[in-house]
């Protein structure tokens, strides 16, 4: 009589160690990230990147009332001013009223530092005026 049988061990079975695989992988992961914060990680810059200006280039910044913004950029000599909006750019020849730019439907009127842009029923920027630091270029 054995006090005791001797077995041989059984071979894993691969569908439980498919079950502990993942849970394995998550705790190495899951441990290695321990010291880790997204400043150290994240790819577009850090606090001390200063941040690009937002004024296309050789354009002045008009300041409408509600908030609304607008950029306006003189060409070909000042017959013509480019218009930047947020989500389109237009071009406007100089009308025969000196500082009024149009394009048939888009009425751009400037008279010193300030500015008003409409097209007659969706568009409308009233109280324009270029910042402080703008006008006194």
């Amino acid at each position: 009589m054995a006090a005791f049988e001797i077995r041989t061990p059984m071979p894993m079975n691969p569908r439980s160690i498919l079950k502990t695989l993942p849970v394995c992988a998550a705790a190495l992961v899951l441990g290695a990230c321990g010291n880790m914060s997204m400043k150290s990680v994240w790819p577009f810059g850090d606090d001390k990147t200063p941040e690009r200006s937002r004024v296309p280039a050789n354009a002045l910044e008009y300041k409408c009332a509600g908030g609304k913004r607008f950029y306006v950029r003189s060409i070909e000599d000042g017959a013509s001013a480019w218009v930047i909006l947020a989500d389109r750019e237009f071009r406007l020849d100089r009308q025969t009223g000196g500082g009024t730019y149009g394009n048939g439907k888009a009425i751009l009127e400037m008279g010193g530092d300030t500015a008003t842009l409409s097209d007659g029923g969706t568009l409308a920027f009233s109280g324009c005026a270029k910042p402080a630091e703008a006008a006194a270029k």
